[in-house]
């Protein structure tokens, strides 16, 4: 319907609804009181469509503004080679439209469109949780069922002071599992989940003590791969065939799964670099999806209740809030939950070793976005600007140029914490790293000691002294924690939040 027409519309409808409840003016004036209401009615007809017109251009202004700057910023960010291409889909007064640049392999100039696929990595943790919701929705299980009980006898699942992990536990990432297991030590780390099965998996599960108390919010992969994995003895069927049985087929989602191979699948890069596809068994929860703008939007829609699917129960289940996740943040079954400018975003992100990806929507205002990026660049801040323009959108930086003698000094591992490690290595001029279960990635230097993925929302840091430099790498997450990391190396603590000094065995050190 035309715009205006639905304006003049409701201006009427309002009109004469207020006029029923005597809500204008009485007519005590020379003219007959009907002509008086047909002259005020008129009157108040214009007022309220020029006012309601104007409220609709300006903010469609500031739409249009918003998609502008977002669109503008991919093609910054393909040009400058922190990316290779990118498909964002919008949804908004329930119209849907897309903006598709760069390619979807850049050796053979592959086009992408709604149609490319990507590799859309942790966003796979919602569906995850959405395969357990539709599960309690049909009383098969119960939210605070302790895992074990659903699990071969021979599996031991760690506890603290009597309490067993739940499926709300690892839902939530609240059950105090790490982000990864000790023992994941892959065959061939461009493809570093294949050969991770169940018999790894119970390994580590069976000699593994929890640190803490279940209930505080950290993020595990494991914790969700595991959660796919019991729904999956629960239901006796592989991630796989739950996934196509409960969500792709009854929401028509044809090019989503864990296996989708077809020519519309994208080459995914580090940089510019090409990067193996990953793989998964036992973990498949965690991060194994393969989708499409057009897919995921479906999806979205069915999540915001603007898709008819008998799955709604179970979705505004997984959308409740159980737990803290941070500032401003909570975090449901599978979805994060931002609160923010006077509205509420549920969101996920996603990444592999060549993917960056981001969906998230708001149910107050019927706005989505949905981020598919075939590289290791993330797209999160412009998620969140479609949603609020008030948050600061990443400036891309250029890099500066070192010697290859500078760079092969910082190659070398560094441990984070039990099988948590920094890889850094050397390729002709560019240094790149990857962090245990990831993939390598490229960072580029913003001082001898400084380096960043481009973005500049990540540092590495490699601290010297005047005499030589030491043999460490401090990690910054800048809009989160500060982590030290080293090859066997005391650390005491971080004495400035910007990252830039730290304290290495007591001694002070800049980044400069």
């Amino acid at each position: 319907m035309n715009n205006d027409l639905l304006m003049v519309k409701l201006a009427y409808g309002l009109f004469y609804f207020e006029n029923e409840t005597n809500y204008l003016l009485p007519c005590k004036l020379t003219m007959p009181c009907s002509a008086m209401k047909r002259k005020y009615s008129y009157l108040f007809i214009t007022v309220l469509y020029l006012s309601l017109s104007s409220a609709f251009s300006f903010g469609q202004a500031v739409s249009d503004s918003v998609k502008k700057t977002i669109k503008e910023q991919v093609i910054v960010r393909i040009d400058n080679k922190l990316s290779v291409g990118t498909v964002v889909a919008f949804l908004e007064n329930g119209k849907e439209t897309y903006f598709v640049y760069g390619y979807g392999t850049s050796s053979n100039k592959q086009q992408l469109s709604k149609k490319s696929v990507f590799e859309i990595g942790s966003i796979s943790k919602t569906f995850t949780s959405l395969l357990l919701a539709d599960l309690v929705q049909k009383g098969k299980i119960k939210l605070d069922d302790p895992i074990d009980k659903y699990l071969p006898d021979s599996v031991k699942i760690p506890g603290f002071n009597g309490h067993k992990i739940t499926f709300a536990d690892l839902a939530t990432h609240t059950s105090g599992l790490p982000r990864m297991p000790d023992n994941f030590n892959p065959k061939n780390p461009e493809n570093p989940y294949i050969d991770y099965g169940p018999a790894q998996l119970y390994a580590f599960l069976k000699t593994y003590q929890l640190k803490r108390a279940v209930g505080t919010y950290e993020y595990s992969n494991l914790g969700v791969g595991l959660l796919g994995h019991t729904l999956s003895v629960i239901s006796g069927k592989s991630y796989e065939q739950m996934l196509q049985d409960v969500i792709c087929k009854p929401l028509s989602m044809k090019e989503t799964s864990t296996l989708n191979s077809s020519p519309s699948l994208t080459t995914g890069y580090a940089g510019v670099t090409p990067t193996a596809h990953w793989d998964f068994d036992v973990i498949a929860g965690a991060g194994a999806i393969r989708s499409n703008v057009e897919d995921m939007m479906r999806y979205i829609k069915a999540e915001m209740g603007l898709l008819s699917s008998a799955l709604k129960p179970a979705m505004d289940l997984t959308q409740r809030p159980i737990h803290d996740a941070g500032k401003d943040m909570k975090i449901g079954l599978g979805w994060h939950i931002r609160s923010a400018n006077n509205d509420e975003i549920i969101w996920h992100n996603g990444g592999t070793g060549g993917y960056r990806t981001f969906a998230g929507f708001s149910k107050k205002t019927n706005k989505a976005i949905i981020i598919l990026n075939n590289s290791g660049q993330s797209p999160d801040d412009l998620g969140f600007y479609f949603f609020n323009p008030n948050t600061k959108i990443t400036p891309v930086k250029k890099a500066i140029t070192l010697s290859k003698q500078i760079l092969q000094s910082y190659v070398g591992v560094y441990q984070i914490a039990p099988g948590a490690e920094f890889d850094v290595k050397l390729d002709a001029d560019q240094l790149l790293v990857k962090l245990s279960g990831q993939e390598f990635i490229d960072v580029y230097p913003e001082s001898e000691t400084r380096f960043s993925t481009g973005l500049w929302t990540q540092l590495l840091c490699f601290p010297k002294t005047k005499k030589a430099r030491l043999t460490s790498l401090f990690y910054f997450k800048t809009a989160g924690r500060y982590q030290p990391c080293g090859n066997n190396l005391t650390y005491t603590r971080l004495i400035d939040v910007t990252g830039i000094i730290v304290m290495y065995n007591g001694k002070v050190f800049r980044c400069t």
